[in-house]
């Protein structure tokens, strides 16, 4: 009866029936193997002994099993948070690519506008440079004059449009 209560539980055990469900045959083969040397093992015991020491097995599966659906719950809960810090971190990417493109374009921006402020100072100081130079061969005192005219015309203006 021992014997036939330890082939019932091995053949209803989850492990070995999910292993003929693949096909898996050399670990069905191991299986049976071991099973069979268990058999032999127990048989030489008394029944007291045989009960005794499959209790203790089928305890150990179990504490064994509890491990593991314990460290597979830990596991699970572990994914998810590494999950949700994914997901942050994604945002958080998404987000300082945003800001980096705006500063770029802001740069950009910034840089086109120096351009032309520097284009406008190189064309004024280009005008002042012709003048000087056309300036360069006159007298003082024509100089002068044409300070005094240039400063009267600018008075006039300023009347006009104060």
């Amino acid at each position: 009866a021992p014997l036939a209560l330890v082939l019932l539980l091995l053949q209803a055990s989850p492990s070995s029936g999910a292993a003929a469900a693949r096909g898996e045959g050399a670990t069905k083969a191991a299986v049976r193997q071991s099973v069979n040397a268990c058999l032999g093992h127990v048989a030489a015991m008394s029944r007291a002994d045989g009960f005794s020491m499959l209790c203790t097995s089928l305890a150990s599966l179990y504490e064994d099993h509890q491990g593991v659906e314990s460290s597979a719950e830990a596991l699970q809960q572990e994914n998810a948070r590494l999950q949700a810090e994914v997901r942050r971190l994604s945002a958080v990417n998404r987000e300082v690519s945003r800001q980096a493109a705006e500063q770029r374009k802001a740069d950009a921006d910034r840089e086109a506008s120096l351009v032309a402020e520097l284009r406008q100072a190189m064309t004024e100081t280009a005008r002042a440079s012709e003048r000087l130079r056309g300036l360069s061969g006159k007298e003082p005192a024509a100089l002068l004059q044409e300070i005094r005219a240039l400063t009267a015309e600018n008075a006039r203006l300023t009347d006009r449009c104060g």
